[in-house]
């Protein structure tokens, strides 16, 4: 048995899209019966779902949803699992062995600060050194051919389940090739044969559908330490120049986390002062530069293996000389103050946290460890001075997250909060409100709040909304129907009006709404025939 949290069996997507629905209290009160644990998920239906938990293992799922019935895992069960998850309810996991076909390995993330550590493994004891490839034109014209061994000519690209084939074809014969150039010491054309081969990854049409694309990469960094741990001194010397050429380029797809830990480990304890000088390179190039919305996470990791290869050498005195360098790098800041809630250092947390509290993007990345933080706060006995943090980012700021404002409730007597409650509500702004607005029975910002969204998001609402508000939301749809199929703005098809028609069916009087706007446009518009067809078989099936 191999357990994993539940997270692990849901594909990012429909976690993502869980987590969503889970966030905006489309979850409802959840009911236990034994082991199993039930709630409806409000989405364009009323779906049930249950899970069964025993012994902390997720043993059974139901939901009433299509997808589920057609065998797949959803979004409302996800929806579900983040409700009792946040209620701390149990720890929840599954058995990895009993669903190896639903599990999707989760990507890095910055918050983790991971890093890779090579394996340092021999890669040139299974492969057939026979027919290698040394002159570097011919390598490149023999990987174009493997390319169009490969292409489906009809769709002119690798498919799916070809690609990974592809890849592991191009990464054996540079492998074999490599191996001959090191036998012949043949350093630097070893690696720029290497680099041949991360262009075409590059370069190539072929799709990573199955996840293999990581492990090419790792394994393209193993190559590439073979290479420089075999170079002399003058050659690593040499290589260094390369690659800090060559990644500053932006050339290849080669990871930062790759390129770092061949920096870090394939030089040994050589060209200390040589590789200092490419870390910074590379970190003022992320902070300097655009190079892609994640740039400041990233950053992060050039500024982690810089204090790591100065505290080695003991120049632990230039690492505050980087700190205040780069000071106004959002990641790096947020690095800092993880470094120090991991470190326990409450005094200085806090007074970074009162520092830093105007900072409305900094406060919106460290909201998520409002738990640790009020630990904090707990340890120092300063319980107060923290719900005054809390109110400043929540009702000032308006940032923070659904955790924080549990605990600014929990805190305030009831007498103030029947005064002032509505108004300190009626200010939040992060993405949880509509759960807040559910719980405290505020339902007339709900409604306000499912107006305001785009597209078909109010349909979310409208088994919560319709005993109080029917009048509103019969309103909401009739003026989405006339926006919908007005002839000059009708850029949207039939699908969508057939829908308002749909959403009104499901409230009290919206029945009768529907049958006399179908009437009323089928005079006004009669030439529109497909439309008015569709229409009136909707009418005949369930008006």
């Amino acid at each position: 048995m191999v357990l994993v949290s539940w997270k692990n069996a849901f594909a990012s997507h429909l976690l993502a899209r869980g987590e969503m629905y889970f966030k905006k209290g489309l979850v409802s009160t959840v009911e236990r019966k034994g082991d199993r644990y039930e709630a409806n998920v409000y989405g364009t239906s009323t779906y049930d779902t249950s899970v069964v938990v025993s012994d902390e293992l997720l043993t059974d799922a139901k939901c009433s949803c299509p997808s589920f019935k057609f065998g797949n895992l959803c979004k409302h069960l996800a929806a579900l699992l983040f409700e009792l998850e946040d209620a701390k309810v149990i720890p929840i996991y599954v058995d990895m062995n009993l669903k190896v076909d639903i599990f999707v390995e989760k990507d890095k993330t910055s918050t983790n600060y991971a890093r890779y550590k090579l394996r340092k493994e021999n890669p040139f004891q299974k492969i057939q050194k026979r027919n290698a490839i040394t002159n570097l034109h011919t390598f490149e014209m023999t990987l174009e051919s493997i390319h169009d061994s490969f292409i489906d000519y009809d769709e002119d690209y690798i498919d799916d389940e070809a690609s990974e084939f592809y890849a592991e074809e191009v990464l054996e014969e540079t492998t074999r090739s490599v191996y001959v150039l090191l036998e012949e010491n043949q350093i630097r054309k070893a690696y720029e044969l290497v680099m041949i081969a991360l262009k075409r990854l590059s370069y190539s049409d072929a799709s990573d559908a199955f996840g293999y694309l990581e492990q090419t990469k790792q394994a393209y960094c193993e190559l590439l330490y073979q290479v420089i741990h075999k170079a002399s001194i003058k050659e690593k010397k040499e290589l260094l120049m390369l690659i800090d050429e060559f990644w500053k380029d932006n050339i290849c797809t080669l990871d930062d986390v790759y390129v770092i830990a061949l920096l870090e480990e394939a030089f040994d304890e050589l060209l200390i002062r040589e590789r200092l000088h490419v870390l910074e390179n590379f970190l003022m190039s992320y902070v300097d530069e655009n190079r892609g919305y994640r740039k400041n996470e990233v950053a992060v990791l050039w500024f982690l293996a810089l204090e790591k290869l100065l505290t080695k050498i003991g120049h632990t005195y230039e690492i505050d000389r980087i700190y205040e360098q780069y000071s106004k790098t959002l990641e790096i800041k947020v690095y800092r103050f993880w470094q120090l809630l991991e470190q326990r250092k409450d005094e200085q947390l806090i007074s970074y946290l009162e520092q830093e509290v105007e900072n409305f993007d900094f406060i919106a990345n460290i909201v998520q460890y409002a738990n640790q933080i009020k630990a904090c706060y707990k340890r120092l006995k300063r319980e107060n001075d923290y719900y005054v943090f809390v109110q400043k980012i929540l009702f000032d700021l308006n940032v923070g997250d659904y955790t924080m404002y549990r605990d600014y409730r929990s805190q305030v007597s009831l007498f103030w909060w029947e005064h002032q409650g509505y108004n300190m509500v009626k200010k939040l702004k992060f993405m949880e409100r509509p759960r807040v607005y559910i719980q405290e029975g505020m339902y007339d910002l709900l409604l306000d709040y499912a107006r305001g969204l785009p597209n078909q998001e109010m349909d979310y609402y409208v088994d919560i909304l319709k005993e109080i508000y029917p009048q509103e939301l019969l309103e909401y749809y009739e003026q989405e129907f006339i926006r919908l199929s007005t002839p000059r703005t009708n850029e949207y098809g039939i699908p969508p009006i057939i829908h308002t028609l749909r959403m009104l069916q499901r409230i009290d009087g919206g029945k009768q709404k529907a049958k006399k706007l179908i009437q009323i446009y089928a005079m006004k518009y009669p030439n529109r025939k497909r439309l008015n067809q569709e229409m009136q078989v909707f009418e005949n099936q369930y008006l």
